[in-house]
């Protein structure tokens, strides 16, 4: 999930390098919202959205009006940055990692060329099952 954007040169506040905040994990703020050191950069379909469980073009239209309306407000407020705080991060990393781990007992798993995967690791970044059955 974060492949792309750790091969682009995104850089934040004081020159900090997105894949130097990554470097442990994703880590986001409901999906879109900008984060901690990277005051309004957005992603649409990012880690920690529902987005690889979802219909993407719904996902896709929702993470988009949410950014739009959260643009529309900073303007409104006169305000030109908006980031996440360090304890939202980590609460709402908490969130999907919990809300993952609920996958693995219902057998939601995906598939791809190693084998059966489950969403119930780190942001649904996929673990190989290695004595699931396929399905």
């Amino acid at each position: 999930m974060t492949g792309a954007l750790n091969r682009i040169n995104i850089e934040g506040r004081n020159g900090r390098q997105l894949r130097e905040k990554w470097h442990g994990g994703a880590r986001s703020y409901l999906g879109p919202q900008p984060l901690q050191d990277f005051q309004t950069f957005f992603t649409v379909t990012g880690p920690g959205s529902p987005s690889v469980l979802t219909n993407m073009l719904p996902s896709i239209e929702q993470h988009v009006e949410w950014i739009d309306r959260c643009i529309s407000d900073l303007r409104k407020s006169g305000k030109t940055e908006i980031e996440a705080e360090v304890v939202a991060e980590d609460n709402w990393v908490d969130h999907v990692n919990e809300t993952a781990e609920l996958s693995a007992p219902l057998g939601v798993l995906i598939l791809n060329s190693k084998g059966p995967m489950s969403l119930a690791n780190q942001g649904f970044s996929c673990r190989t099952l290695e004595d699931s059955p396929v399905m």
